[in-house]
């Protein structure tokens, strides 16, 4: 893969503090992605992004959400913040899961 190919893109991933998701985190970021992420625990989010700010020159955001609680209203305020703050979104992983 072209090392530069991920270069601040802005991923949103899902379930980003754990697992699959918390790897995709790190990897991606790792090669200079931009992760919005997605989390119902705010403390794991918290910790995640201080690692990426510290490890990685990238442009991380935290979303705590639920989406099994996700309405309309905390939805569009999501995207308000995605608009204000980066160029658009160029890829989603869905990754939240319940098992």
């Amino acid at each position: 893969m072209n090392k530069d190919l991920l270069l601040k893109k802005n991923i949103l991933i899902t379930g980003a503090t754990s697992g699959i998701g918390k790897s995709l985190t790190k990897y991606l970021s790792e090669r200079g992605a931009n992760i919005l992420m997605l989390s119902k625990d705010e403390s794991k989010l918290d910790i995640l992004y201080d690692e990426i700010l510290k490890k990685y020159n990238t442009d991380p955001c935290i979303f705590k959400c639920d989406l099994e609680k996700l309405n309309e209203d905390s939805a569009m305020g999501v995207n308000k913040i995605i608009n204000e703050s980066y160029s658009g979104i160029d890829a989603v992983i869905f990754n939240a899961a319940i098992l």
